[in-house]
C-alpha cells in the first residue's frame, strides 16, 4: 500500500509536542519505514509591532499535524490515548494557490 497523506486532530496548542511524541513513539517501536513525514503546517508572517517589523510563525491549521503515512493495523497503534490525537482522513494536495485551500479530500463523504 502506498502512503498517503492524512490529518491528525490534536490540542490546539500541543501540535509541536504532538509531533515530537509521535516521533519518538515512531522509533521507539521501530515502524519508521511506515512514516515520511510529520508536518505542522505553518506560515512565515511579518507585522509591525511598535513600528518595527516582526518576524513570526503563525499556524495555518491549529490542532492539526499533517502526516505521511501508511495507514495499517501496525500503525494505527502509533496514536495512543495518552497523545489525545486521532487520525481524520486522508488528504491530497490540491493546485490551488490559496492558502487554505492547499489540501483537499481524496475521499468522498
Amino acid at each position: 500500500m502506498a502512503q498517503q497523506w492524512y490529518v491528525i486532530h490534536t490540542y490546539s496548542g500541543f501540535e509541536n509536542r504532538a509531533k515530537q511524541n509521535l516521533e519518538e513513539r515512531i522509533k521507539n517501536l521501530g515502524k519508521g519505514e511506515y512514516f515520511s513525514e510529520i508536518l505542522v503546517p505553518t506560515e512565515t508572517v511579518v507585522e509591525l509591532v511598535k513600528g518595527k517589523r516582526k518576524t513570526s510563525q503563525r499556524k495555518i491549521f491549529p490542532g492539526y499535524l499533517l502526516v505521511r503515512m501508511e495507514l495499517n493495523e501496525e500503525t494505527g497503534t502509533s496514536f495512543g490515548k495518552r497523545q489525545r490525537s486521532r487520525v481524520l482522513r486522508a488528504m491530497e494536495p490540491s493546485r490551488s494557490r490559496s492558502r487554505r485551500a492547499r489540501w483537499k479530500r481524496s475521499s468522498p463523504r
